[in-house]
């Protein structure tokens, strides 16, 4: 005990300074953990290139932060997705309109779309999967929207 109220002092410390430890914080959101542990952007850029399969879900209009990347889906722009009691000749796609960040760096907003690649200047996010399937005559609350991104390094 004493030991991590002697930790959380030191962290608030540093935070006080002006300065930021990350390879004391735990990148661990909704249960997964990334397994990168980085004390500088370039480090976590080096350990993202080593591990380019980063996946995390979020809800629509929730944020997470994975390493010094913040990420916010905050709009559907497109659910033409064929609902699952349905026959389709075409799969559809869903868009989705997210803000992501890098260091606080004020961000961007992207529209993000199902299974296409979106470049940006500090990684590549892809949108893997969405939840709810959507049904025929029935119209899929916001709240229930969930998704499965991968960030993978830079081209």
């Amino acid at each position: 005990m004493k030991k991590i109220i002697v930790a959380i002092i030191t962290v608030a410390i540093l935070l006080a300074a002006g300065m930021y430890v990350s390879s004391i914080s735990v990148t661990k959101e909704y249960g997964q953990d990334t397994g990168l542990q980085h004390s500088t952007a370039a480090q976590y850029m080096d350990e993202l290139a080593r591990k380019p399969d980063i996946e995390v879900y979020i809800k629509l209009g929730d944020e997470i932060s994975v390493g010094y990347f913040r990420i916010k889906p905050y709009q559907i722009i497109q659910d033409s997705r064929c609902q699952a009691n349905a026959n389709c000749i075409w799969a559809g796609t869903v868009v989705v309109k997210t803000h992501i960040s890098f260091k606080g760096d004020g961000g961007q907003d992207y529209d993000i779309e199902l299974g296409k690649d979106t470049i940006t200047p500090h990684c590549v996010i892809s949108l893997l999967q969405i939840e709810p399937k959507t049904k025929t005559g029935k119209e899929t609350p916001l709240e229930s929207y969930g998704f499965n991104f991968k960030l993978s390094p830079p081209l």
